[in-house]
């Protein structure tokens, strides 16, 4: 019998041993998984408290922009947003090359006047 041959019992063993290898590890998978659902879900709870109590989901990202408002209020641009996001989407100035009179403005307001 040479060095690379194993006896029956020894193969067994092995096999065995992988296959609690492998139920070890999909339990851990598993467990992994409730626990990242468990925190997604209390997320959620915490995002719909906040919701309920400010009134305003916009109220919760503002972030920076509670101190761009608070540098409005002390006399800064008024013009500009205090979200960086938006200052960075959305120009300061209107284009008056835009047309007005559009078919959508049309529709709109001919639906909402009848």
């Amino acid at each position: 019998m040479g060095a690379l041959e194993l006896s029956a019992g020894e193969l067994h063993e092995r096999w065995h041993h992988e296959e609690e290898e492998e139920h070890k590890n999909e339990e851990d998978k598993r467990t992994a998984e409730k626990k990242d659902h468990a925190r997604e879900e209390e997320q959620e709870e915490e995002e719909e408290e906040g919701y309920a109590s400010h009134g305003s989901p916009t109220v919760l990202n503002l972030g920076e922009g509670l101190e761009g408002l608070k540098a409005l209020e002390q006399g800064g641009n008024v013009d500009e947003s205090p979200v960086e996001q938006v200052r960075q989407t959305v120009p300061n100035t209107d284009d008056p090359s835009l047309p007005v009179w559009t078919f959508r403005m049309w529709t709109i307001g001919l639906l909402f006047c009848f």
